[in-house]
């Protein structure tokens, strides 16, 4: 039996890193048996080899020596899960922590016509997804890994969304798999400081790049009541794909409602990006190519910075209040387009209301406070909606959220949110994009995240076509 030997690497971006040898993959090339490859017989998660799953003897292997995996995938009405929780498992020797990024490298052949193949951290997260063809074919997928896994997934899915939807069914071969594991990079600058407060700072990635980059600016959920800008895998992995288009990236804290309620959360991110401007000199900075990315409560925030005007003061004697807080494009996930109670309850659902970012965001302590003093804070609420500064010259804007749009259990993450921002959107001209994982025809063929990202942004996209055009 042949083990594929790891390379794990330190920062592979600007700080330099010392090298170690391990061997992560068990049995990464296969002969006549399949540990401990396995799969999970799609009712009651029963573990299965042969003949779900075997090593496939021939020799149209990539090396022309080896024997290859064969998968097979069934559909199950009955099914345990249904989504992408079943297909060849490879346990790894070594637990992969969430602060590394992992490389999966692999040659895969379909034996039933093109299929999607998703690559995942075994109990989902960390997806991504290759189309496989009738061909043998090398593909590489970098892993950004919100837990630590100590095994991934192979399995077919109908489209890519990893996690969201059934399997399809197919066989396909795999052999050669190994990993690539390496250390998230390190901040060129970090905790920053744009203000007075500890909570206004922020680290800074720069692009390895000569002419002054774009910048994408990170800002972190949790309703403004708590979150911070790292150490968090699932953002920090993404700089080396950043990195490779030519993006420098910052992710940035700011205050808290509660240390400091509206305008104070919103205003501090304004003010992190009029920073930015004021050291782009110095950081490298392209000033016309600065977009925002958020989640939830961040995610409200770009919307926000992207729709509303600008608030450069050219007369302030503070350099960096004299800075434009335009964007040139925002993605928000699962976001809140409106903060109103009001309106939430009549165009949403009135268990958004429930979560404490609505009323905490005002100052009150609880929903009957802020229902007794709405009269008060309704201009408040009104300013920091995203939804009520739409107007023809705003940048490009890409929503995403999961649940379907008739489930009131989303909540503070209602799908719904989107829906009444993408109509507005319309009405006013804005380039709007939505995608609802659960209602995908609803708005279909949205744009790619990172395609809509380096668009907006003017990235180099040399690679990016290259890696789109392998998946289509």
């Amino acid at each position: 039996m042949k083990t594929a030997g790891i390379a794990i690497v330190g920062s592979m971006l600007v700080i330099a890193a010392s090298h170690a040898q391990s061997n992560l993959v068990i049995n990464g090339d296969f002969e006549k048996t399949t540990e401990p490859w396995y799969g999970q017989k799609q009712d009651i998660q029963k573990v299965v080899r042969a003949p779900e799953m075997i090593a496939h003897e021939t020799k149209d292997t990539p090396d022309k020596s080896a024997g290859a995996l064969k998968v097979t995938i069934k559909k199950d009405a009955n099914c345990f899960y249904r989504s992408h929780g079943a297909g060849a498992i490879c346990n790894l020797s070594e637990v992969i922590p969430a602060d590394k990024s992992a490389k999966v490298i692999f040659w895969a052949k379909s034996l039933s016509g093109p299929k999607v193949l998703s690559v995942h951290r075994l109990s989902g997260g960390g997806s991504d997804t290759v189309l496989i063809e009738e061909k043998w074919k090398k593909h590489e997928i970098t892993l950004c890994l919100p837990f630590d896994t100590g095994a991934f997934v192979f399995s077919l899915v109908p489209r890519s969304v990893p996690g969201i939807q059934e399997l399809t069914e197919g066989e396909f071969l795999l052999d050669n798999v190994s990993v690539l594991v390496w250390g998230l990079p390190e901040p060129t600058l970090t905790n920053v400081s744009y203000g007075p407060h500890e909570r206004q700072v922020l680290d800074f990635w720069r692009a390895p790049v000569s002419n002054p980059a774009p910048v994408l600016v990170f800002i972190h959920g949790g309703g403004w009541l708590h979150g911070d800008k790292g150490p968090n895998a699932g953002f920090r992995a993404t700089v080396d794909k950043l990195h490779k288009h030519g993006v420098s990236v910052a992710s940035i804290n700011y205050r808290y409602s509660t240390q400091a309620p509206l305008p104070a959360p919103v205003h501090d991110a304004a003010r992190a990006i009029q920073f930015l401007r004021s050291k782009a000199s110095e950081l490298g900075i392209d000033k016309t190519r600065i977009a925002a990315y958020g989640g939830s409560a961040g995610g409200c925030t770009a919307l926000w910075l992207a729709t509303h005007h600008d608030l450069a003061d050219p007369q302030s004697a503070d350099p960096v209040a004299r800075e434009s807080t335009r964007l040139c494009g925002a993605v928000a996930l699962s976001a809140q387009t409106t903060i109103d109670p009001v309106v939430i309850r009549r165009d949403v659902y009135e268990t958004a209301i429930n979560h404490a970012m609505i009323c905490r965001s005002a100052g009150f302590a609880n929903n009957k406070a802020m229902d007794a003093g709405y009269e008060k804070a309704a201009a408040l609420y009104r300013e920091f909606s995203p939804i009520n500064h739409l107007s023809a010259d705003d940048p490009p804007t890409l929503l995403r959220y999961t649940g379907p749009v008739t489930d009131p259990k989303e909540g503070i993450h209602s799908s719904r949110f989107g829906v009444i921002f993408k109509k507005r959107a319309d009405e006013v001209g804005v380039p709007c994009h939505i995608k609802i994982q659960k209602n995908p025809d609803m708005y279909p063929k949205p744009p790619d995240m990172w395609d809509f990202l380096f668009e907006v942004m003017k990235a180099d996209m040399t690679e990016g076509k290259k890696l789109n055009k392998e998946l289509k």
